[in-house]
């Protein structure tokens, strides 16, 4: 069988982000950052950081150290109501362990599941400020669900967006192109007809596929 491996470095841990529920959807609560952070983190934060002088005091100032992270937690959940809080950490991509010439670290929100609201911050103790690999989330023959964003291509024609075939060498007006588009009437090009436009930087969703390692 065909097989498509992945390199997948762990993730990093940098930061916790509590959302209540409003009437328009959620409304960040507070948040909490690491004080020491990647500098591909700081990349990617701030504007121009290889430019900064002082790059180790130009990105946040709202930030936590190692000392008063547990206090600071317990703080947060005192604060936000217990039945309508969501609870999400902030993790980032170690780029530089991969061989891809890329000084950003891309940046995610993952919500926490499961258990209680004390259990949850119980379980942020544990692992902010650390690494989570693959294996801890994902096991082998598991099977799971990927969503990504396809590579964009820009504003391309109907041949390389839709496939159709090149018309003879003596077609009128072009030979890169669908040579009918529609009836006289009804007066209107349908949705089914190949057109040139936006091709890639869409947004698609793979299901079953198999861990094999």
């Amino acid at each position: 069988d065909a097989v498509t491996l992945l390199e997948a470095p762990p993730m990093k841990i940098f930061g916790i982000r509590c959302y209540t529920k409003g009437i328009n959807g959620l409304l960040l609560k507070d948040e909490i950052l690491s004080k020491n952070l990647d500098e591909s983190v700081k990349a990617r934060l701030i504007n121009k950081y290889a430019q900064k002088k002082k790059k180790n005091t130009a990105y946040v100032e709202d930030t936590v150290d190692d000392s008063t992270l547990i206090s600071k937690i317990d703080d947060l959940e005192k604060t936000v109501p217990t039945d309508q809080t969501v609870v999400r950490v902030l993790a980032h991509t170690q780029i530089n362990l991969l061989k891809l010439g890329c000084k950003k670290a891309h940046i995610l929100e993952i919500t926490v599941n499961g258990g209680s609201l004390s259990e949850k911050f119980a379980f942020l103790k544990e692992i902010f400020g650390k690494t989570v690999s693959v294996s801890d989330v994902f096991s082998e023959q598991e099977l799971m669900t990927i969503s990504g964003v396809t590579k964009g291509k820009g504003f391309t024609g109907v041949i390389k967006r839709f496939g159709v075939g090149i018309q003879p060498r003596k077609s009128n007006k072009g030979i890169r192109k669908v040579a009918c588009i529609g009836a006289w009437h009804p007066a209107g090009v349908l949705r089914t007809v190949a057109r040139a436009g936006q091709m890639g930087c869409f947004a698609r969703t793979m299901t079953n596929k198999k861990i094999v390692k």
